[in-house]
């Protein structure tokens, strides 16, 4: 069952007479306190004092207790909120008090899912009401309790309700369960492990005893011990001292945090004054949780220390094999040069002599050396074969030394022996072909000799060329005798190899050689300077009748050319465009003078080149020319008109520019005027706004100037400018924007401007009138009554007359004054106001500076009160004198009816019904108010008085004292009735008052939104007024309206107004009535009206100017599309000239359709005129250049016909020439075709006679099928060659039937023929015996290739086999037992080749081209294969006798045997024990994981394990495997989980040597080694 957790019940006090100290808290651990019937656990409490609630504790006891209580409770709700928060933080939860955050049981949850990564299933998320908490805290408890524990006296409700020490067991019990497993009886197995980690650990530290969870850490040093023994380099202890604990604490805290991750759960503060054991064993559980691998790093410094030792032995081999494997590439190397030689002492001997070392070389040096690399290739398997068996990446030798690096080498070496063997077997057959190049070279060299005189003769004929076609045919004939020259070069270039081949032979003629082959060349050289010569002379010929020819052709195509192009210059220049304004005319002068300059230049040159060809063909002898009816005369004659022509252009731009010159002055003078009157527009602003005065004689100073600005005079000449402007046609002005109407606009703005400014001096005028006279009216009361005021007092020396002098005094200030201070506050507001208007004025307006100002009134007010004043001291004092007098005569009585007759009149005033009706009445009644309050203050002395004489009557023992008692509270009660009657006639008056206010801010709002709405409509009707429609049609149809948006403003204007209509009436701060401004409104009205009429008279005009403008627009596109029309169908016109010429004309019909719109175009141009329509948007065309347009269509026809006339004449001469050159062509076509078909027959017997002597015998089978081959070629070719005869046969009777002569002969070239023919079967038979020869040698080197290359290929696959055995051990040595029996099977192959080597030495073969392997070498390798084998056997079998299993070392036995004894029973171990003895060697388990592994172990099923079955076990689990995720972690282990490992981590627990291989290894990173990367390499 599990263990019972007890929590002491609520009521459990504090009661032991003295505390406990740190060494009794662990005392008795196992012992219980009877708590009646109920067994409670000590080390379940949460206090640190043994408790018992039968024992009456004293009030010392109590306290000191009580403040023990506090203690822990505070120190474990610190330090389990911050255990707490270290796992919530999983799920970004936290909490601030650990007492009422767990109520609703959501954080509950969350804790126990992050602990036990297990989900509690659906809960209550949001949890408002208590049953939804109980129902969540319920569910966390079962699942405590479903975990192994029993938990009592702890419900949901004691959570729910903020029970802190219920609260506190409860984390507890949850750290217990789910941190350090330490929820067994008597809290025996998990602590104690956990304190004898901490003893182990801190054994060898000073200053260090670790015995229990409290004092043991008090100072601090068991935790820095803790820190220092796991990371060295985190902590200086050397530093640190028990004797001051506070430093001791707070560097291991805040290392811990910073370094390690563990949260600071203690504080110094606590630990110093009260060490909770619970508190610290959850701290320390967290540092085992991070040290717990401790006992790892010993395992892994060891698994690390192999790794180096391995790579180590593997860098040994590799470095050997290196060496090895350099010396055997040097030595390929060095041989593959020598093999490169190919320096020949140029005798039979000497190549002889070569070719027997060589073959010495192949069976006696090359050999060993072959043994050397299956040596190599065995050393690099026995690598690879360690480097696998340790699970490591394969070993790659430096670049160039691999096996594969060898082989290639090995192969180069291969090629270049070939390259040798080829070399010497070439320089042998050299010396055998010279004599069979000299029986070819000469024969050739003569027949070339024979050929070269024939040719001379045709070379040095002279040729008689009377005509283009002749020179043409003989130019043909040549390119002939080019071909054949050409063809010769391929018989001179097979001569030429001959004899340089026996020269590069070092032939013994070949001085004779060279002779011949120079007389050749320069008999060749000789045909080539003949033919270029007598080439350059019929090319000379031709040229001379082409360029006659052609300059026929050119002067034709120049003049014609010519002349229609000074037809075109001619019409241009009459159509020419100058601009349509001063700047466009203008800047056509530089155009137009460079437009003459070009066309003359133009003209010069076309005339200087036709004159040149015209001058040339006089000098050919040219005196006709069929191509043209032109002649030099009529060019020059264009060229006159043409200047005639441009001189008139000159003279009609000189008219258009002064034209454009005047339009431009009336443009300017336009701008000018229009800038200069609205300039004087703005002079008379200025001038309005730099008046300055008061407002009646300012506003007569800006009349008279309006009037005196005189505007329609100066704006009548504008608009006579503007007049004379159109009448000369200006019709756009970019010099201004300014229009007449905008002038006209902007005077009837200032005018408004003028009258607004005006409006507002009158509206200024009389509220500075009506403030100077209210102002006056109050100054002069002031004064007076200040005055009258310092006068002496008059009274009648009787108590009446100074109390009626009192009142009437009193009446002065509560109504006369009252009134006046009201008109004095009206006064200094309406002065504000003024000044107010004054500022914000958009003109430059003086400060209002009245003749009675503000500041002079409040002077005046101030010596009236001070007078006031004096007065009332004066008849106060008066009064008081009286008073005295009467209490000397009537005493109390008097006292009494005085006050009372003073009530009484108050209540009379208070209880009256004051009528305001207006603001200032409302003031002063509350002024009036204010007096009397202060009055009745000023009778509280009068009643105290009233009040101390009847006390003192009292005292006195007065026989009517009740009497006088009572009157003296009836005054009493009367008097303080006083304040309720005040208060309700304050609350009446300011009533009244805040009615009156409304009316006045009414009144002035009504006057506000009047004036406001008067200045608007005043601005609005003038900007009505100046509205401007545009210029333009677009602008005038685009105007928008915008009487909306002033009908819209003025409702709501109006509608402001109305809201505060009962302000009109009486208002003194307008006189501005409801009228005046229903007026305003008509105004706007009418204003809004006229613009609608004015915009719809300005619509009328611009839509009949619009049409005017499209009828012209139409107009002028129907002659542009007329025009296009008509030019399109011209140029489609094809045909004959005669016929083009018929079909231009029809087209055109002499302009008349063209006429007919162009007339149409002018009526609709004067229509535009009519309405004054200016510019149109519709078209880019004017009449005038429509009329330039058709002028230069009917110029394009008119060239166009006359250029047709030229082509009728033109055509006759071309017809006449052509039938002249007929008969001539048909001839010399002929003899060319006869010279091509000799020349392609003569190609096939030049090569049917060089294959014919050819030598009968070769060198190989290979030159021996290439002969055999070029012979089958000549042979298929003579059948081709057969029909090519024929063809040379049918030519030649066609030249004989049109009177030409062939050359050579037809009889010639058939006897040539059959001379080929014969030596052409000879040949045959010489081929074919020599083929047969060669194939029975090249049989025998075939059959040893093929055999060799199989033995070969079976030493390379065994050996790979061999090289490539992988598995374990046993696997490898059986696979290698496999290689040793297929080696054993192959013998027969390996005699095989043996017995092919002897053929061929019979058959005195001594090269092969088909491979580089001889018999010697094939077998050296064949032996060293089997001892490789052999070598391979015995090593693995070596390795098997080798492998054993790993041991523990005697300090590592001595370790566990005392970890194992600490938790053993009766020498096992089981259950929690085993679970405690996990722990100790750093291995975490939960209970159920211990119990399964020790299940596993316990091999007799005893339920227990013996210490040689946990020694086994633990030699498992340690054992120094090195896979590259094992060594990973082992480093990382060592790093602390760190990516990087410092020196420092490594020499902590590895030999100095291995460390010092690691360092120089290692890749660095900033602060250590990247082990991870080193690692990877290793794999």
């Amino acid at each position: 069952s599990p263990p019972v957790l007890c929590f002491p019940p609520p009521l459990l006090k504090v009661a032991c007479s003295q505390p406990v100290s740190p060494a009794q808290r662990t005392y008795q651990k196992k012992n219980t306190l009877s708590s009646g019937s109920a067994q409670v656990s000590l080390l379940s409490f949460s206090p640190l004092y043994l408790t018992t609630r039968h024992v009456q504790p004293n009030s010392y006891v109590m306290a000191k207790n009580s403040v023990a209580d506090q203690a822990w409770v505070r120190i474990q709700k610190k330090t389990f909120t911050k255990w707490t928060n270290m796992h919530l933080a999983k799920r970004r939860l936290a909490l601030e008090d650990l007492q009422t955050e767990l109520d609703d049981g959501l954080n509950l949850i969350a804790l126990l899912e992050i602990l036990s990564t297990k989900s509690l299933g659906r809960h209550e998320k949001k949890p408002r009401m208590r049953i939804q908490k109980i129902g969540n805290l319920n569910l966390a408890l079962k699942f405590i309790q479903d975990s192994g524990v029993r938990l009592t006296n702890i419900g949901p409700a004691d959570i729910l309700d903020h029970n802190l020490k219920l609260v506190l067991g409860l984390i507890w019990t949850i750290i217990q369960k789910f941190t350090i497993a330490d929820i067994s009886e008597g809290e025996l197995t998990a602590k104690e492990a956990l304190l004898l980690w901490c003893q182990r650990k801190t054994k060898t530290y000073d200053n260090v005893s670790v015995k229990n969870f409290t004092s043991s850490f008090q100072n601090g040093l068991a935790f820095c011990a803790l820190i220092h023994v796991h990371k060295p380099n985190l902590i200086d202890y050397a530093s640190l001292s028990a004797d001051d604990p506070a430093t001791a604490l707070r560097t291991a805290f805040e290392v811990a945090e910073k370094e390690l991750g563990i949260p600071a759960l203690l504080d110094v503060e606590d630990m110093l004054e009260y060490p909770d054991e619970k508190s610290v064993i959850a701290y320390v559980a967290e540092y085992y949780r991070v040290f717990s691998s401790s006992q790892q790093q010993d395992i892994a410094g060891r698994r690390v220390g192999k790794l180096v030792e391995f790579m180590r032995e593997m860098q040994k081999l590799q470095d050997e094999y290196q060496t090895n494997a350099k010396s055997l590439a040097d030595w390929i190397e060095r041989k593959t040069e020598e093999h490169g030689d190919r320096e020949f002492d140029n005798t039979l001997e000497g190549v002889q002599a070569k070719t027997a070392d060589f073959n010495e070389y192949k069976k006696s040096e090359k050999p060993p050396k072959q043994a050397e690399k299956l040596a190599l290739e065995d050393a690099f398997s026995n690598i690879q074969m360690k480097l696998s068996t340790h699970n490591r990446p394969a070993y790659v030798p430096p670049a160039g030394l691999g096996p594969d690096d060898i082989n290639q080498l090995w192969s180069g070496l291969g090629d270049a022996e070939r390259g040798r063997d080829a070399a010497l077997r070439d320089e042998l057959s050299r010396q055998q072909r010279i004599q069979r190049l000299r029986n070819q070279f000469w024969p050739k060299a003569e027949k070339l000799d024979a050929w070269a005189a024939s040719k001379q003769q045709y070379l040095q004929r002279e040729e008689q060329i009377q005509s283009l076609g002749a020179a043409t045919t003989a130019l043909k004939l040549h390119d002939q005798f080019d071909g054949e020259y050409a063809a010769s070069q391929r018989r001179v270039e097979v001569v030429n190899g001959l004899g340089q081949q026996l020269v590069e032979l070092n032939s013994h003629d070949k001085d004779q050689v060279q002779e011949k082959m120079q007389s050749i060349a320069g008999e060749w050289n000789s045909l080539q300077s003949g033919a270029a010569t007598k080439r350059a002379a019929l090319e000379e010929a031709l040229a001379r009748e082409q360029r006659k020819e052609e300059l026929r052709k050119e002067f034709a195509r120049l003049a014609n050319e010519y002349n229609q192009w000074a037809h075109d210059q001619v019409d241009a220049a009459a159509a020419t465009d100058f601009g349509d304004s001063l700047q466009a005319v203008e800047a056509f002068a530089s155009q137009l003078d460079s437009d003459d300059a070009q066309v003359r230049e133009q003209s010069a040159e076309r005339l200087g080149k036709l004159d040149a060809v015209h001058k040339e063909g006089v000098e050919l002898g040219i005196t006709d020319n069929r191509y043209t009816a032109l002649s030099m005369e009529d060019e020059r004659q264009k060229s006159a008109e043409l200047d005639q022509a441009l001189e008139q252009r000159r003279v009609a731009y000189q008219t258009e520019l002064e034209h454009q010159r005047a339009l431009e002055a009336k443009r300017i003078e336009f701008a000018e005027a229009a800038a200069a009157f609205a300039q004087y527009v703005v002079e008379q602003r200025e001038a309005a706004d730099s008046l300055g005065g008061e407002p009646v004689a300012l506003s007569a100073q800006l009349e008279e100037q309006r009037e005196a600005a005189g505007f329609d005079g100066r704006l009548d000449a504008v608009r006579n400018i503007d007049r004379e402007a159109a009448q000369m046609g200006v019709i756009s002005n970019p010099h201004t924007d300014l229009t007449v109407s905008v002038l006209e606009s902007q005077v009837r703005a200032h005018s408004a401007y003028v009258e607004d400014y005006r409006a507002e001096l009158a509206e200024e005028q009389r509220r500075k009138e009506d403030y100077e006279k209210r102002a006056a009216e109050l100054s002069q009361w002031i004064v007076a009554t200040t005055a009258s005021l310092q006068g002496e007092v008059e009274h009648a020396n009787t108590l009446a007359g100074a109390a009626e002098a009192v009142r009437q005094h009193s009446q002065y200030k509560n109504s006369e004054k009252a009134t006046k201070n009201a008109a004095r506050a009206a006064v200094a507001a309406q002065a504000q106001d003024i000044e107010a208007a004054l500022q914000s004025s958009a003109h430059d307006r003086p400060s209002f500076a009245p003749a009675t100002s503000v500041a002079t009134l409040e002077e005046q007010w101030d010596a009236l009160e001070a007078a006031e004043k004096e007065r009332e001291s004066a008849l106060y004092a008066e009064l008081e004198r009286q008073e005295r007098l009467a209490k000397l005569a009537a005493q109390l009585a008097s006292e009494a009816s005085a006050l009372e007759q003073f009530v009484q009149q108050k209540e009379a005033y208070y209880a009256a019904q004051e009528n305001v009706d207006s603001l200032d009445a409302a003031q002063v009644q509350l002024t009036v108010l204010q007096t009397n309050d202060n009055e009745v203050a000023a009778k509280q002395d009068a009643v105290q008085a009233i009040e101390k004489l009847a006390a003192e009557l009292a005292a006195e023992n007065y026989s009517e004292q009740e009497a006088t008692s009572a009157r003296a509270a009836a005054v009493r009660a009367a008097y303080d009735a006083l304040q309720g009657q005040s208060d309700s006639k304050r609350g009446a008056l300011q009533e009244a008052l805040a009615a009156e206010q409304e009316k006045d801010r009414v009144r002035k709002q009504f006057a506000a939104d009047a004036k406001g709405y008067d200045r608007w409509v005043r601005k609005a009707v003038a900007a009505i007024k100046d509205t401007q429609f545009g210029e333009s049609a677009e602008a005038v149809e685009a105007y928008q309206a915008d009487d909306a948006k002033y009908s819209a403003e003025s409702g709501k204007l109006r509608a402001a107004i109305e809201a505060n209509a009962a302000g009109a009436e009486n208002n003194r701060y307008t006189n501005l009535s409801l009228a005046d401004v229903e007026a305003r409104a008509a105004s706007l009205d009418a204003a809004l009206a006229a613009r609608q009429e004015a915009h719809q008279e300005a619509l009328s005009c611009v839509r009949e100017q619009e049409e005017k403008r499209k009828a012209f627009a139409a107009a002028a596109d129907r002659l542009v599309a007329l025009l296009d029309e008509q030019r399109s169908a011209i140029n489609a016109v094809q045909g004959a000239p005669q016929e083009r010429q018929e079909g231009v004309r029809a087209v055109y019909q002499d302009g008349q359709v063209v006429d007919a719109q162009l007339a149409e175009c002018a009526a609709a141009d004067q229509a535009c005129k009519g309405v004054h329509a200016k510019g149109n948007k519709h078209t880019e065309y004017t009449l005038a250049r429509l009329q330039k347009q058709v002028q230069l269509f009917k110029n394009y026809v008119k060239n166009l016909l006359a250029g047709v006339d030229n082509e009728l004449a033109l055509a006759e001469r071309a017809a006449a020439a052509e039938a002249e050159l007929q008969q001539q062509t048909k001839r010399d076509n002929l003899r060319l075709e006869y010279a091509d078909k000799v020349q392609a027959l003569n190609q096939w017997l030049e090569v049917a006679e060089d294959d014919a002597t050819e030598e009968k015998q070769v060198d190989s089978l290979e030159q021996a099928e290439a002969a055999v081959s070029n012979h089958q070629k000549v042979a298929a070719g003579q059948s081709d060659a057969e029909g090519k005869l024929a063809a040379v046969r049918a030519v030649g009777e066609q030249m004989s039937e049109a009177g030409a002569d062939a050359a050579p002969s037809v009889a010639d070239v058939e006897a040539q023929f059959a001379q080929v023919c014969a030596q052409v079967a000879e040949r045959g038979n010489d081929v074919e015996a020599e083929l047969q020869r060669q194939q029975a040698n090249e049989a025998l080197r075939v059959s040893f290739a093929e055999k060799a290359s199989a033995l070969d290929a079976l030493i390379d696959s065994l050996t790979q086999k061999l090289n490539k055995a992988s598995g374990d051990l046993t696997e490898r040595l059986a696979q290698v037992e496999s290689v040793k029996g297929e080696k054993a099977g192959k013998e027969g192959e390996f005699r095989a080749v043996a017995e092919e080597d002897q053929k061929l030495a019979d058959a005195n073969v001594l090269s092969n081209p088909h491979t580089t392997l001889t018999f010697a070498g094939l077998e050296v390798s064949w032996n060293q294969l089997r001892d490789a084998i052999d070598e391979k056997v015995s090593l693995l079998q070596q390795e098997l006798a080798k492998e054993s299993s790993s041991g523990l070392s005697s300090e590592q036995l001595a370790e566990i045997k005392a970890a194992f004894n600490h938790f053993a029973r009766d020498g096992v171990i089981s259950g929690l024990g085993f679970m405690g003895l996990l722990k100790a060697i750093g291995q975490d388990a939960t209970e159920d994981e211990a119990a399964q592994l020790l299940a596993k172990l316990d091999k007799d099923n005893s339920g227990a394990l013996s210490l040689p079955e946990f020694i086994e076990y633990y030699q498992s689990v340690s054992a120094d495997t090195d896979t590259a995720d094992q060594l990973v972690s082992s480093f990382a282990e060592l790093a602390n989980g760190a990516d990087f490992i410092t020196e420092e981590q490594m020499r902590a627990v590895m030999d100095g040597a291995e460390v010092d291989y690691l360092v120089a290894n290692m890749p660095k990173v900033d602060g250590g080694f990247d082990y991870k990367s080193y690692v990877a390499s290793c794999y």
